[in-house]
């Protein structure tokens, strides 16, 4: 995917890079919208079927409590599960504003924590398809981003090695 500096042959890494980045940010801002409209909407729902307006309904719903807990317990698992796929999803967020900023303003430490995130997060999911076999058309495309991702990083630390150098340079020269 990435050889000499460039990205599918055509294209700058960092450029592939800084697309990457903006997708991410904007698939991980839709995720997490997208997750709080659901615990909003279903824990509307989850109230107003717990706590019925129509006075026949609230005898009917009193007599039948099994029922009652047993869609207690369903919100609850519910909640837990929506709670820590948005808790995720923000940290997700979270990485994905932290590689855009770092490569807009050019510091590869943020490029290398989002990196070493990425990796962390790539073997967890390596690790979660001996149970969902289907993840792995995510993170073999996600593993080529990261080789992507890697190689910026690496163009980032040589090119600020190399103003070091040439800063030094100009210091001894007008000495």
């Amino acid at each position: 995917m990435c050889y000499a500096g460039k990205c599918c042959y055509f294209m700058k890494v960092e450029t592939g890079s800084m697309i990457f980045a903006v997708i991410n940010m904007i698939i991980n801002s839709i995720l997490v919208i997208g997750i709080i409209a659901g615990l909003v909407w279903y824990d509307i729902h989850y109230y107003q079927a717990l706590h019925p307006t129509d006075y026949k309904l609230v005898n009917n719903v009193y007599q039948q409590t099994d029922e009652a807990n047993k869609l207690y317990e369903q919100a609850i698992y519910v909640n837990i599960i929506l709670g820590v796929s948005l808790m995720l999803s923000l940290i997700y967020f979270a990485f994905s504003v932290l590689l855009l900023n770092g490569l807009i303003k050019t510091k590869s430490g943020q490029v290398k924590a989002y990196f070493i995130f990425g990796v962390i997060m790539n073997v967890l999911n390596y690790v979660l398809i001996i149970f969902v076999p289907a993840v792995i058309t995510v993170s073999v495309p996600y593993t080529l981003l990261l080789v992507m991702i890697y190689m910026t990083y690496t163009k980032m630390e040589a090119n600020k090695h190399c103003a070091t150098v040439l800063h030094d340079r100009s210091v001894l020269v007008s000495a």
